[in-house]
């Protein structure tokens, strides 16, 4: 946990220069907590479906490809 600050400043400054940043600091700085969601209120009033995880990760996966961001 010690390193994420300053790696996360660090990511900041290379961020400045590079064409497409992979990740901000920010997302980096997150990275550090334990963050918990419950999905409850999004299934019972959007209807939004419930996916296992390896379904999920595809989604996302193909979301990436799609746009550009993985080849």
């Amino acid at each position: 946990p010690w390193i994420i600050p300053p790696a996360a400043a660090a990511l900041d400054l290379a961020n400045r220069f590079a064409r497409r940043p992979i990740m901000s600091g920010d997302q980096l700085r997150l990275s550090a907590h334990n963050v918990f969601f419950d999905s409850s209120k999004a299934v019972a009033e959007l209807g939004l479906p419930l996916l296992p995880f390896r379904n999920a990760v595809e989604r996302a996966y193909r979301w990436y490809v799609d746009h550009g961001y993985l080849s």
